[in-house]
């Protein structure tokens, strides 16, 4: 795809995933943002690795009689339209194959990115499990595809939600309102939901974390007063209310070390031990 992007500027017959690959744990956003500093005159098909070949496509089909405002506003407006179609997109195609291919499971995860990139049948090869993860849902979108996990007709379902709506500006209140309104759908249909911690967050995006921590304690409120199961992931994986460099290379996702963590506490509730 590309070549001479090694960042100490040597050239480099590689594609920008390849490289990514030699410098675990390096965080991708250091690594994008010192590459893109330091060799952006350097390397004349940097463009492609990062994605940058859209967004010179879409300068150039924007009017010349717009002032450098109108254009830069326009080129703005046109990316955010494809980044979000493909947002949508995806969203709506995995619901739609969930809802025509889903089976019988007793374990249902559910929830955003941070469930969905967990590899929770191979954690858990003794149980009939289905990922209901979806990259960046919010609890309006999970109450929209809740219908997804009912059709499994699982005995628990193991939830985490509430990141992306914080992210998004959403107040703590209406976040829980939504959650509670999942709980008591799945307790309707004599499912047992397992509430884990809305995780904290790295340092990039720390301003988050006291309205994490917030939702927390009023889910662990609503979970003693509906006596369901609450797991404090955050215990392990944060410290002083953020999550911990180990356990991410981005401050959000989760490394694999995280998931054997995250595993190993929820293994003892999972179908009450009974795999």
């Amino acid at each position: 795809m590309s070549q001479n992007i090694r960042p100490d500027g040597q050239d480099a017959d590689t594609d920008l995933i390849t490289l990514c690959h030699t410098l675990q744990p390096v965080s991708p956003y250091l690594f994008l943002d010192n590459l893109f500093r330091n060799l952006a005159s350097q390397n004349p098909d940097l463009s492609k690795a990062l994605f940058l070949s859209d967004a010179y496509s879409t300068l150039a089909q924007l009017p010349d009689t717009a002032n450098d405002a109108e254009r830069l506003t326009m080129l703005c407006d046109q990316l955010c339209v494809k980044q979000t179609a493909g947002f949508i997109s995806r969203s709506l195609q995995m619901t739609d194959c969930h809802r025509t291919f889903g089976s019988q499971a007793d374990i249902v995860m559910f929830g955003d990115s941070i469930t969905e990139w967990g590899v929770w049948s191979e954690m858990f090869p003794g149980i009939k499990l289905a990922n209901r993860g979806l990259a960046g849902d919010t609890t309006r979108g999970m109450l929209c595809r809740i219908d997804t996990t009912l059709q499994l007709q699982p005995k628990q379902v193991f939830v985490m939600a509430g990141i992306n709506d914080l992210a998004q500006d959403e107040t703590v209140d209406a976040v829980l309102g939504r959650y509670e309104e999942m709980l008591g759908i799945w307790q309707q249909h004599a499912i047992e939901p397992v509430v884990q911690s809305t995780l904290h967050v790295g340092s990039r995006l720390a301003s988050l974390n006291s309205s994490v921590t917030l939702l927390n304690q009023r889910l662990r409120q609503t979970c003693r007063a509906r006596g369901i199961p609450f797991i404090d992931l955050n215990a392990v994986l944060s410290d002083r209310q953020q999550l911990l460099d180990e356990y991410s290379r981005d401050d959000l996702h989760l490394n694999a070390v995280a998931y054997q963590k995250w595993q190993q506490i929820i293994e003892p509730l999972l179908l009450k031990s009974g795999r």
